[in-house]
């Protein structure tokens, strides 16, 4: 799984991301502004402060192990800005771990159409449904991580883990084996990613010596 906004000690991106934040909120400082101030729809740059400030202390609490307090404090962020993709997902993260899944679900959701270019809660999702069994699900949105970035690798390890188990794979698969091989650091997972590459390029040559 994937956290989006590590904090425990605030992070060194904090001020970017919330001037980041504070920019997609359509709020600009008053100096900035000509005549009258418009009233704004979104949250106020108070808000989202103090969003981002729960969302730290919510992992904060995360890392001592304080699991009810982080999920509060991750919620109470949410409730001063609703389009806090981080946040989404790292609620999320922590309610996937309970075993609560359909919460879980439902946060990765939130965070993917927020964030729609970063494939991490859409893997979180596919994460949330492989851990409730539903193998067809997960698979789905292992890919959909990958159509948002090819490169992915847990997404990758997601994809061809899930095929494989389900006695899958084709062609599109060996290339999914071949670029996790080229990315994958961890020796554990090269072994058997390269065990895989192995297998499946047999079954493909069965196959077509079976089709003519």
């Amino acid at each position: 799984m994937t956290n989006l906004f590590a904090a425990g000690r605030r992070p060194a991106r904090y001020a970017a991301i919330l001037c980041a934040a504070l920019l997609a909120s359509g709020c600009a400082s008053s100096s900035a502004r000509k005549g009258p101030p418009k009233p704004t729809l979104g949250p106020s740059p108070a808000d989202i402060t103090a969003a981002f400030e729960m969302a730290g202390d919510a992992q904060d609490a995360e890392a001592r192990g304080r699991t009810d307090e982080a999920i509060a404090k991750y919620r109470a962020a949410l409730s001063s800005y609703r389009e806090f993709p981080a946040a989404w997902n790292n609620l999320g993260v922590v309610l996937m771990d309970q075993g609560r899944f359909l919460e879980a679900g439902e946060c990765f959701a939130a965070a993917s159409d927020l964030a729609p270019f970063d494939p991490r809660p859409t893997y979180n999702l596919g994460l949330t449904w492989d851990r409730a069994g539903y193998m067809d699900e997960a698979l789905r949105y292992y890919n959909r991580a990958l159509e948002r970035d090819a490169r992915y690798l847990p997404a990758l390890r997601g994809s061809i883990r899930t095929e494989r188990l389900m006695g899958a794979g084709d062609a599109k698969t060996l290339e999914r084996l071949k670029a996790a091989l080229l990315l994958e650091q961890d020796p554990r997972w090269r072994e058997w990613l390269e065990l895989q590459r192995l297998r499946l390029e047999a079954e493909i040559r069965q196959t077509a010596v079976g089709a003519r």
